[in-house]
This record gives C-alpha cells, structure tokens and sequence, in this order.
C-alpha cells in the first residue's frame, strides 16, 4: 500500500486493468483440463457404482468384482492427478498473476519459497510451542506508513510413530495449527508481554510468566483471553477499537481460533482457519473469477488496518 492505503474502490479498478487480462487467458487451458478429468472420472466413477451394485444387489461374481476393484483404483487415481494437476495449474496462475496482484495492494511483494521466523511466534505465544513438521505457501512482504509487514500461510504438524501388536510401524500426522501468520512492526516503546487468545474455559496462558487479566468489554471477554506481565501496559494496548478490529479480522477470515501478541516490539497474529487460504487456479472455478481476489483483499487489508487502529507507525512511548 501507499502511504494513504489502497481504498477497496481504488484495488478493484487496478485489479480490472492489471489482473483480470492476465487471468483470461487461463480460462481456455482450465476448461481442457476439467473436461478431460470431468470425462475420465465420470465413466470411472459410473463404472465403479455400476459394478457394485451388480456384484452386491445381483450376483456377487468374481468378474463384477474385478470390475469394481479395478474401476475403484481408476477412480482414486484420476482423482489424485486431477489434484496434482490442479496444484500444478494454481502455481502457474500465481506465477504470473501474483507479483501484479500485490502491486494493487500497494507497497508489497509476494514469494512463496521464504516462510517466517517460527521460533520467534513460538515464543510471542500465538502457534505451537512444540511441532516437528512446518510447511510454508504463500507470504506476503511489504509496507504501510513505513511499517512492516509480513503476512504468510503455514502449517504446523506433529509426527507421532506408533507400533502395533506385531511390531509394524505406523506414522501419522496430527495437524496443530493451519492457517495464516502475521508479523507487523511497532514504532510503540513497549516493555511487557502481554497475548490474546481465544477463549478457554481453564485459562492456561500460552508462555510462562503471563497471568490470565479480565478486560471489561464482555462481548471481546467471551471470544478471547488476556494474557500478560503488565496488566497495566495491556490495558494502554487493548483499546476499544482494538478490540473491535481484532473482532472484524477474525470475520474477515471466517475462523474461531486467533491469537495476537505483544512481544520484542512487534505485533504478532496468528489465524487458525484450518484451510488453504489465497487459493487461486481452481479446475472446477473461472480463472477470472473475481470473487477470490477480493475475498483475499478483504483478508490482507484486515490485518494491515490494524496499523490505523493502533497506530503502529507513531514513534510514541506507552
């Protein structure tokens, strides 16, 4: 964004001159592509119910069963190329279509190869303390009235190896947190370290060293919970409007878990949507559709306004 932001009116008329050209010229190669698998899948998928119900309503013989083994193993495996294929088709799009999307965002770029800091928003106590697995998509980097922004999709996984009665080895992944991460830099001089989460009824704080603190807005009390090691400085920080932003972020991307923190001069917030977020390239959508960039706008300049809000670019002490 500029220094006076990218009004929504502002972001639509440069998207329409600068994306959507881009977009329309995918739409021939997405509609190949669904036909064929639409096509392949569909005599797949006809084959596999005809010969079940041959095999369990008629005759259960040994012919319909190869039929329906067979036509079931076609099926599974159109379904995963389709998605491989449909991955393949989204990093495409995005290749090109990306870097001019963030131009109409403003003063920000777009990588998906650099993922953040995980240790740091461990420690400021918005992800998971402990994971063994991390993968990184997409991340946004820029800035708004010389703040920083980094905003990036990450998943955070536990590998748990079990064995069973004969010794054989199982591995399985259990997902923590899958969602979105921001990093906002703070011109703010603040000491403490103080954490919003969302709400638990045990009140366990995330970091050790924080105590649970009760706020008096009882609308914000029933979504979230106040952690902190000056109850005072988190009052200063947690305004009204605040605490509204904090509200309309958590719509804008239609999740019940998120947390924020106060932490080494930053802002950091975390949103559990437990979905791929910024998708773009779907087989079965338009290439121009134009819904998905600007859902995806509501989603960033959601985050990036509560610069505004708390006015994180004032060099100001609390």
């Amino acid at each position: 964004m500029d220094k006076k932001g990218t009004t929504q009116k502002e972001f639509y008329g440069l998207f329409r001159k600068n994306c959507l050209p881009l977009l329309g010229k995918y739409e021939t190669e997405r509609k190949n592509k669904f036909l064929i698998f639409a096509i392949t899948g569909g005599i797949s998928g006809a084959a596999f119910i005809i010969s079940l119900l041959l095999y369990f309503v008629i005759s259960p013989i040994e012919f319909y069963q190869q039929i329906f083994i067979i036509s079931g193993a076609c099926t599974a495996v159109i379904l995963t190329i389709a998605q491989i294929t449909g991955k393949a088709f989204e990093r495409k799009i995005k290749a090109e279509v990306m870097p001019v999307f963030c131009k109409c965002l403003g003063d920000f770029q777009w990588n998906p190869l650099f993922g953040i800091n995980s240790p740091l928003f461990a420690q400021a106590g918005v992800i998971p303390r402990k994971y063994d697995k991390e993968e990184h998509d997409d991340i946004f980097k820029g800035t708004y009235k010389d703040v920083s922004i980094e905003i990036n999709e990450v998943c955070y996984k536990d590998i748990r190896i079990t064995y069973d009665s004969k010794g054989r080895r199982s591995r399985k992944e259990y997902t923590l947190f899958d969602g979105v991460v921001a990093e906002l830099g703070m011109n703010k001089d603040f000491k403490a370290h103080t954490v919003v989460a969302a709400d638990t009824l045990l009140h366990g704080a995330p970091v050790s060293g924080l105590r649970h603190t009760t706020l008096e807005d009882v609308t914000f009390e029933k979504m979230f919970d106040v952690f902190t090691n000056d109850e005072v400085e988190a009052r200063y920080l947690l305004t009204p409007t605040f605490m509204e932003r904090l509200v309309k972020v958590r719509k804008a991307f239609k999740c019940d878990k998120l947390s924020c923190a106060f932490y080494r001069d930053k802002l950091f917030i975390s949103i559990d949507t437990r979905k791929d977020m910024f998708v773009l390239g779907s087989l079965t959508k338009p290439a121009d559709d134009e819904k998905q960039f600007f859902q995806m706008f509501e989603e960033i300049t959601s985050i990036i306004e509560l610069i505004d809000q708390l006015k994180l670019d004032q060099k100001i002490g609390l």
